[in-house]
C-alpha cells in the first residue's frame, strides 16, 4: 500500500513538472500572443464560452455579404470601370486555377449590378468571393508595352483609389481569419485543460472596416 502511494505520488509529480514546463516553453513561444496561466484551470463554462466565442466568429465572418466599396454617388462609374477593366485585363490561368471561370463570373455579377444601379442608385456592396476576385487582379494587373502604359498612366488615379478600398477589405477580412485561429488555439488549449488567454486587446477586437474612401478618392469621369 505504501508502495502505491509512493509510486502515485511520483507519477503526479512527473505529470506536474511536465506540465509546468510545456506552460513554460508555450508562454516562452507566443510572448505577446497567447499566455497559458499556470496557476489556473479551465472550468467546464470556460470551455463553453471559449468555443462559442469561436463559432460565433467564424459564423459572423462566413455571413458577412457587405463589402463596401463605393457609396451610390459614385457606385455606377466605380462599377462600369470594373466592368471595363475585367473586359480588357491581361489575365493568366492554369488547368489547377482556372480564372477565366471568374472573369466570366464577375462580367456577370457587375453587369447585374450596373444594370439594377442604372434603374435606382445604390452603394456598391459586394460578397467576399467578388470583392476578392477584383483584389487579385488588381493586384496583378497587366499591360503591354508604351500602349498599356500609357493607358494604365491614364486610368491610375481611379485604380489606385479603387485597388486601395479592395486592399482595406481584403486585410479587414484576414485579421479576422487569424482572430478565428487565435480562438480556436484558445479553445483547444482550455479543452486539454490549460487557461488561455489573448494578450494583444486590440486583436481580439473587432477590426476596422474601411471607410467610404473612393468617394473622396476618385474624381475621374
Amino acid at each position: 500500500m505504501v508502495r502505491k502511494k509512493k509510486e502515485t505520488r511520483n507519477e503526479a509529480e512527473i505529470f506536474a513538472a511536465e506540465r509546468a514546463k510545456y506552460i513554460q516553453n508555450y508562454n516562452l513561444n507566443n510572448a505577446g500572443k497567447m499566455r497559458i496561466e499556470p496557476d489556473k484551470t479551465p472550468t467546464e463554462d470556460d470551455i463553453k464560452n471559449a468555443k462559442e466565442e469561436y463559432e460565433n466568429r467564424v459564423k459572423a465572418l462566413q455571413e458577412k455579404k457587405d463589402y463596401f466599396i463605393a457609396d451610390k454617388e459614385n457606385a455606377l462609374r466605380v462599377a462600369n470601370f470594373l466592368k471595363t477593366y475585367n473586359e480588357t485585363n491581361i489575365w493568366v490561368g492554369t488547368p489547377a486555377q482556372p480564372l477565366f471561370v471568374g472573369v466570366l463570373n464577375f462580367h456577370d455579377y457587375i453587369t447585374k449590378f450596373i444594370e439594377e444601379c442604372e434603374k435606382e442608385p445604390k452603394d456598391l456592396i459586394m460578397e467576399y468571393g467578388p470583392m476578392q476576385f477584383c483584389f487579385v487582379s488588381f493586384q496583378n494587373y497587366c499591360g503591354k508595352g508604351i500602349e498599356g502604359a500609357n493607358h494604365m498612366a491614364e486610368i491610375w488615379d481611379e485604380f489606385i483609389a479603387i485597388y486601395d478600398v479592395l486592399r482595406d477589405n481584403v486585410e479587414y477580412y484576414n485579421k479576422e481569419v487569424e482572430k478565428c485561429n487565435e480562438l480556436n488555439d484558445r479553445w483547444a488549449l482550455m479543452s486539454q485543460g490549460f487557461y488561455a488567454v489573448i494578450l494583444d486587446v486590440n486583436e481580439s477586437e473587432t477590426a476596422e472596416l474601411p471607410e467610404n474612401e473612393v468617394a473622396e478618392e476618385t474624381n475621374v469621369n
